[in-house]
């Protein structure tokens, strides 16, 4: 991630395709992805080798396909009251509710999570199944939820 909103992915072991290499000097990022609407992107993950999640102070968590052009995010989560997101976590189940979930949090203390299983194009099936504020103290150290509001 970056101050900028953009996620940007750089081949760390030099396996990079000869024919997309760019000018010395340049910007040698194999893809980037714009989505996060100028602000800068608290946290990128793996999902799996092809699915990047990237969680942004826009108060989103965007879905990349590595495999495509870079281009719009494959699905955008949506946090409630559009909070900056900060922290963001995955969680991998195994068994019969095999899937994956991620659980991100704002500053002030709110908490959603989302089930990957039931993420698609569709934005009413992009917001989260749970979610709940907590109000620790630090939040009551900077003061009342200003940040939340």
């Amino acid at each position: 991630g970056d101050t900028v909103g953009e996620v940007r992915l750089w081949d760390l072991e030099g396996h990079k395709k000869e024919s997309s290499r760019t000018p010395a000097g340049a910007d040698d990022a194999l893809a980037v992805w714009r989505g996060h609407r100028g602000r800068p992107v608290a946290r990128v993950a793996y999902l799996t080798p092809h699915t990047i999640l990237s969680a942004g102070a826009d108060g989103t968590v965007r879905l990349w396909d590595a495999r495509r052009p870079p281009r719009a995010a494959a699905a955008t989560l949506f946090f409630p009251r559009s909070l900056p997101v900060a922290e963001m976590v995955l969680a991998h189940q195994h068994g019969p509710a095999h899937g994956a979930s991620v659980v991100a949090a704002s500053a002030c203390g709110h908490v959603a999570a989302y089930d990957l299983r039931r993420v698609s194009s569709d934005p009413e099936a992009c917001h989260a199944v749970a979610e709940a504020h907590h109000h620790g103290t630090a939040a009551r150290r900077r003061g009342p939820t200003a940040l939340c509001r």
